[in-house]
């Protein structure tokens, strides 16, 4: 059985970690690990193959307009469909809700080739984000969908997806967390963060620092395209830093923004707010772990600081990941509501972390379980499902 697992953005080659090895321990199935090139700079891409120990992937033949940031999804599903019209693999496999998910998800449809989605059913109920688009496409095209909490189940369900194609199978990003744990653990968080410190500060790592730190993380278009947002997040971050000193790794994109409104040289110039390059996974798990509270756009990051029993605020009006908010480790924040989120970082600055919370089946076997079901899959007939039912 010819397995293809189609990865093309950080948080895809993270969960991917785990879903390679368990594949690879079946005697019968054969997995191809295809890059898209969606990430393609050395410190969103290449740091993360070396360091979860991820073969050398087969990478697409990106079209001409490759180079015009970011990819389109039809540009992506174009380059993909090659590979898979070669080697015409039993299942194709799509994680997630990055522009490689729903360019997978085109390219299968259009061979017409068996695909199963991995955290299929999230939803955040906000059809402008592309993410959001990402999801209902995959799991709309997908065979066979596995789904990370039971929310995700019930939202299938209601769309019309027969049950018969859903599992309830756990979560690759925790398998991969705890994989990655140990090595995190032998960390210091001062040290990582003086490695990866952006050329552009010098912060000595004392007096200020000894109390530790809150991390923030933000990358989501709704909260950095948008001049008017991203200076209220420079606003927020500085009033916070005020509070605590505050460490930002900074996505390529986020600064290319900062630096397209004049917005950088304000973070750059605050002693009490460490701007990070890109950091590994297993530096950024010492980093999350290491914080009194964390700041951030990022849904695996609400999983992650839930498992590691680390309070996170969420800067955004929604949630695809409700059981963060059902363990109580999540709060739902608007970037507009400065005063609240002042308050919470405050309460969490001077209050006892909450414990690590680790809903059903977040066991670290998550890829086991689909490993197991897709070999037993009988392989399905190319017929699709409606790409939008009624019912949404």
């Amino acid at each position: 059985m010819t397995i293809v697992l189609l990865v093309g953005a950080r948080p895809n080659f993270i969960k991917a970690a785990p879903l390679w090895r368990a594949l690879s321990r079946l005697p019968h199935i054969r997995p191809l690990l295809v890059h898209t090139g969606q990430h393609q700079e050395p410190p969103m891409c290449d740091v993360f193959f070396n360091e979860l120990q991820l073969p050398t992937p087969i990478r697409c033949h990106l079209p001409a307009s490759a180079h015009r940031r970011p990819l389109s999804r039809m540009s992506l599903a174009a380059a993909i469909e090659p590979l898979l019209r070669t080697w015409l693999p039993d299942w194709t496999i799509v994680i997630g809700d990055v522009t490689t998910t729903a360019a997978g998800a085109i390219a299968a449809r259009r061979v017409g080739l068996p695909l199963a989605h991995v955290e299929a059913g999230l939803r955040c109920g906000d059809w402008r984000m592309a993410e959001e688009q990402n999801r209902i496409f995959a799991d709309h095209t997908a065979h066979v969908l596995f789904a990370t909490e039971p929310t995700a189940v019930t939202n299938l369900l209601r769309e019309g997806i027969p049950p018969e194609r859903i599992h309830l199978v756990g979560n690759v990003l925790i398998d991969a967390l705890f994989q990655t744990l140990p090595a995190a653990q032998q960390k210091s968080w001062s040290c990582v963060i003086n490695q990866h410190l952006h050329p552009d500060q010098t912060l000595p790592l004392k007096d200020l620092w000894a109390n530790g730190y809150a991390l923030c993380t933000f990358h989501r278009a709704e909260n950095v395209d948008r001049p008017d947002r991203l200076q209220r997040l420079v606003r927020l971050l500085l009033g916070a830093s005020s509070l605590a000193p505050i460490v930002f790794p900074v996505h390529p994109r986020t600064e290319q923004k900062l630096r397209q409104n004049h917005l950088w040289a304000a973070l750059s110039t605050c002693p009490a707010l460490a701007l990070l390059r890109p950091v590994p996974y297993s530096d950024m798990v010492c980093l999350q772990k290491n914080a009194r509270v964390v700041l951030t756009d990022s849904g695996g990051i609400q999983e992650e600081t839930m498992v590691l029993g680390v309070p996170c605020l969420t800067l955004r009006p929604n949630t695809e990941r409700p059981i963060t908010l059902q363990y109580g480790a999540n709060v739902l924040l608007e970037l507009e509501q400065s005063s609240a989120i002042m308050a919470h970082l405050k309460h969490f600055w001077f209050t006892p972390p909450p414990p690590p919370a680790f809903p059903p089946l977040w066991d670290g076997q998550a890829a086991e379980r689909i490993a197991n079901l897709l070999a037993a899959q009988p392989k399905p007939t190319p017929a699709l499902t409606k790409l939008c039912p009624s019912s949404l």
